[in-house]
C-alpha cells in the first residue's frame, strides 16, 4: 500500500485566531495562535512555492480610481437607492480616473 503523500489542507478563519505573524524573511509561512494563552505559534503555508517573493512591488502614486462615465453612472442610478449615508459618502468621494483599467468587464456574447 502506497501511503497518501499529500499534505493535509488546513482551514483557517481569522475570527478564530488570536495573533498572526509574518516572518520578514523570504518565507511562504504563516504563523498563528488560536489562544493568548498558548506559547508557540503553529505554522501553516500559505503561499504556493512557485510565488516569487523577490518580484518588487511599486507603490501606486495615484489612486486607481474609477473611469469618470463609470463613476457619474453609479451616481446618478445606484447611490440614491442607498439608505444608508456612508455607502452614499463612500461614492460620492470615490477618486476618478480615467487612465484605470476597468476589472468587471462584461463580455456581450
Amino acid at each position: 500500500m502506497e501511503a497518501n503523500k499529500e499534505k493535509a489542507i488546513i482551514y483557517l478563519f481569522l475570527k478564530k485566531l488570536s495573533s498572526l505573524s509574518f516572518a520578514k524573511d523570504a518565507d511562504t509561512n504563516l504563523f498563528y495562535k488560536e489562544c493568548h494563552n498558548e506559547t508557540v505559534f503553529q505554522e501553516v503555508e500559505f503561499l504556493k512555492k512557485k510565488v516569487d517573493l523577490k518580484f518588487p512591488i511599486h507603490p501606486f502614486v495615484e489612486p486607481l480610481g474609477l473611469n469618470s462615465e463609470k463613476r457619474e453612472t453609479i451616481l446618478k442610478k445606484l447611490v440614491p437607492s442607498f439608505k444608508d449615508e456612508r455607502k452614499k459618502l463612500f461614492w460620492q468621494f470615490l477618486p476618478s480616473n480615467d487612465n484605470s483599467k476597468d476589472l468587471c468587464v462584461v463580455s456581450e456574447a
